[in-house]
């Protein structure tokens, strides 16, 4: 299922998110920016729970959680 299926347009910038998701080691943070109306939430809010829901991502949270982060 491609969770990017719902926004139309912007087939470059659902690209890089695809490969992002596909990628072993996830950026820091991910920009969402262009002019109004173009589709950034939508894409941010497809991308975070699939970006956490990846074995990577479930593993970051896995070591996060298990160390002293007080």
């Amino acid at each position: 299922m491609d969770v990017f299926e719902n926004i139309p347009e912007q087939a470059e910038a659902k690209r890089l998110l695809r490969a992002a998701l596909a990628d072993e080691g996830p950026a820091h943070a991910y920009l969402f920016h262009g002019p109004p109306g173009v589709g950034k939430r939508a894409a941010a809010i497809a991308f975070a729970p699939a970006r956490a829901a990846s074995a990577r991502g479930r593993a970051l949270f896995a070591a996060w959680k298990s160390s002293d982060h007080d």
